[in-house]
């Protein structure tokens, strides 16, 4: 029998895993289990399990219909919603979780309700939550005695819509959460790509794409960073993200890999400590390169290119990794992005007696990994 935890972030995981049950059984009970789900998740304060949802600072998007949020379905005079939430093949859009669940999705004379309040208006007539009052109550009274008790069958249907879009976006929290280390691109349109017109390319190919890779917090330790990647021609000044490290909301380690012209960037920050290297790549276009971004615990910053050191500066602080993520392709925000192809991104902790540990290893051949031992002051250095 399975160890029981009254732990308020256990207890906010099984509510997820009660709605998924409800959602692929079938059970009508899933009228209980939503509004449930999204008062623990979003609305009950203080709440951990907010803090452990964005403990990796993923970008989360919810992909959902492109006639999401238009009431184009009418029932009667006074009542219409919105028919078509879950995402249809070729015909879907991502935005964010905030933005879904404020969106509006149905209308009843005068009132109007967000998705969220759909699933309030469930919950706070199903007995899980205390009666609002005032005007709250009225609102909420003509949910249920328009919509809700007249046409279950309509209500069941947005209330499975709603859940669907939910767990599609907490799946890869949740694996998170229970200890992968994989990479993530679930949202489609952002996906890379690796087979064009039927043929397997020669990397993953990145353009308007992304893919998210959890780091978890090592006291003291330092990060190495290696990815094999072709860059092709560059024309245009604009400066274009490959690869960031870090979480929005902590200034204690960021890094930033980026392209402009034939010009590599680097900038490396730590609090108001920041330090940028830049490298001509043009001999390196078109082709595959190993670059290496290494920060040691006591801030001396690594650039090398072909098992070759090109740069090297100090943040002239001590550093530790945090928790946070690497997002391949794009910003920390996934909202710009440039074009390459890529094969491999090893992840390794680095201490002070210059030992390194992998974290996670991705790549597209089977690489052999073990402890390494590389110095900061090593000019010909292993890729990984």
């Amino acid at each position: 029998m399975k160890k029981l935890s009254l732990k308020k972030t256990d207890r906010g995981i099984n509510h997820y895993l009660h709605l998924k049950k409800d959602f692929e059984s079938k059970n009508e009970r899933i009228t209980t289990s939503l509004p449930l789900f999204i008062r623990i998740m979003f609305l009950d304060h203080p709440n951990p399990w907010i803090k452990q949802i964005n403990r990796f600072d993923f970008v989360k998007l919810v992909v959902v219909h492109k006639e999401f949020g238009k009431l184009n379905t009418i029932i009667n005079q006074k009542t219409k919603y919105n028919k078509e939430i879950v995402k249809s093949q070729n015909n879907s859009l991502e935005i964010s979780l905030l933005d879904f669940l404020n969106t509006e999705i149905i209308s009843l004379n005068n009132f109007t309700y967000s998705v969220q309040e759909f699933a309030l208006g469930l919950g706070y007539n199903g007995g899980i939550h205390m009666i609002p009052e005032g005007e709250n109550k009225e609102k909420y009274d003509k949910l249920y005695e328009q919509l809700i008790e007249p046409y279950p069958l309509i209500t069941l249907d947005l209330t499975r819509q709603v859940a669907q879009s939910l767990l599609e976006t907490f799946e890869e929290l949740y694996t998170l959460l229970t200890g992968s280390n994989t990479g993530h691109a679930s949202n489609p349109n952002f996906a890379p790509m690796i087979v064009k017109d039927g043929q397997l390319l020669d990397g993953i190919f990145f353009k308007r794409a992304y893919i998210q890779f959890p780091i978890r917090a090592k006291k003291n330790k330092g990060i190495r960073i290696c990815i094999e990647i072709k860059l092709s021609d560059l024309t245009n000044e604009q400066t274009n993200p490959l690869l960031s490290y870090g979480h929005r909301d902590n200034p204690e380690l960021l890094i930033k890999l980026s392209v402009s012209n034939t010009m590599l960037v680097v900038r490396c920050v730590s609090f108001e400590k920041n330090k940028t290297l830049t490298i001509d790549i043009s001999q390196f276009l078109n082709a595959f390169m190993k670059l290496e971004i290494c920060i040691y615990p006591n801030g001396e910053v690594i650039v090398a290119i072909n098992g070759i050191m090109k740069a090297n500066d100090n943040l002239n602080t001590n550093i530790s990794i945090i928790d946070g993520k690497i997002i391949l392709g794009s910003n920390l925000f996934g909202t710009k992005f440039s074009e390459f192809y890529e094969k491999t991104l090893s992840i390794q902790s680095v201490d002070k007696s210059n030992n390194m540990r992998f974290l996670s290893l991705y790549s597209l051949k089977k690489e052999n990994v073990g402890l390494q031992n590389i110095p900061s002051k090593l000019i010909k250095r292993e890729f990984i």
